[in-house]
Formats: C-alpha cells, structure tokens, sequence
C-alpha cells in the first residue's frame, strides 16, 4: 500500500498539471504489436505489448501470462530515434521471470530505429546484475 501512494499521487499530479500532454500520452498506448528477445538461450514472445511515449520517455512492456513472464523498458531522457544505453538511472530494463523473481539491466543498449506518426521499432539487449543475458530484442508497436 505504501508503495501505491506515491504512484496514485504522481498520476493526480500528473493529470491536474499537464492535461494535455496526459491526453498525449493516453494516445499514444500501443494497440498493435510485437516484442521478443532471447532469454537465456530460449526464444521470448510478449503476447501481450504495451508503450507509452511522451515528449520525454519511452517505456515499453511486454508480458506472458501463460507462465507470468513479463519484460520492461524504460528510457527516462527519451529525445526520438536513436541509441540509449540502460545506465541504471534514467534507462533500465528489467526482466520479471515469475512474480517473486526479477533481474534488472547494469549495461546493455535500446535503439529506436524509428518512430512514425503513430508507431515505433527498434532492438535492444542488455545483462542483468546476476548474469542474465537478454538479446536478439526487438520489438514494432503501433497505437491508434
């Protein structure tokens, strides 16, 4: 619960501060998509795709409920196409490999390849602080 406070109240924040570019954002969830990678030598597919772009940040998200996998990427300085390198703090992803067990990038590179009027594409892989190995990503979104 402690947790959920911060989040509600940033939202509110949020919306009550810049509702237009709250309306942007809303916009701009993707409804198509796909997003994949190699985990641990195995292949990975989202079944479900999930992205938020704004003026600032791009975060993308795929998950697998079948066997809760779940995959996040989050580029805090989001400036357009281009080459981000998951430094930790403005940049990470995250790889959840069930509900109690996740592992979080400490190096690793996401390259939007291209952003059109509404949709986005481009690869990505990085190492996790215990060794993980996500590669081969890549991931074309597009939202109405």
């Amino acid at each position: 619960m402690k947790k959920l406070i911060p989040i509600v109240l940033s939202v509110a924040l949020l919306a009550v501060s810049s509702c237009k570019k709250f309306e942007e954002t809303v916009n701009k969830v993707a409804t198509k998509g796909s997003l994949s990678c190699t985990v641990k030598g195995r292949t990975y597919t989202a079944g479900t795709v999930a992205v938020t772009v704004t003026d600032n940040a791009f975060l993308i998200g795929g998950s697998q409920m079948s066997d809760e996998e779940r995959l996040r990427i989050d580029i805090g300085k989001y400036t357009g196409a281009g080459k981000y390198t998951f430094d930790g703090r403005y940049n990470s992803a995250t790889y959840h490999e069930n509900d109690s067990k996740s592992h979080s990038s400490i190096s690793g590179e996401i390259e939007v390849i291209s952003t059109g009027d509404k949709s986005a594409k481009g690869t990505f892989y990085f190492q996790t602080l215990d060794s993980v190995m996500i590669t081969d990503g890549k991931f074309d979104v597009k939202w109405e």
